[in-house]
């Protein structure tokens, strides 16, 4: 099992969720943002905050599939970040973590 965590900015909402919706996930969780960059971070951070001093509603959506429908949402938002040059700036953001134990 695994936790899918998705990060996009409240344009992107629809969006993420016909995705969710065409590889068939029935259940997520949606939890409301609010994303600040305020001077230009190190590397690393700046991939995930736009270049420039902003603020900007945010969903993170929450989800636990499996492996192979997590590898699928992974590949399917890479692969709309990569057609839509728009998300240079706000790209959707994926990621997986493992669980190891659950109750």
């Amino acid at each position: 099992m695994k936790v899918l965590l998705i990060l996009c900015i409240q344009e992107y909402v629809q969006e993420v969720r016909n995705l969710l919706k065409n590889l068939d996930i029935p259940m997520f969780s949606e939890i409301d943002m609010e994303g600040f960059k305020r001077k230009k971070d190190q590397d690393q951070i700046d991939r995930w905050f736009s270049g420039e001093n902003t603020e900007r509603a945010s969903k993170l959506i929450l989800c636990i599939q499996t492996e192979r429908v997590v590898d699928e949402v992974m590949q399917a938002v890479q692969h709309v970040n990569q057609t839509l040059q728009e998300r240079a700036q706000f790209p959707i953001h994926a990621y997986q973590l493992t669980i190891e134990e659950y109750i």
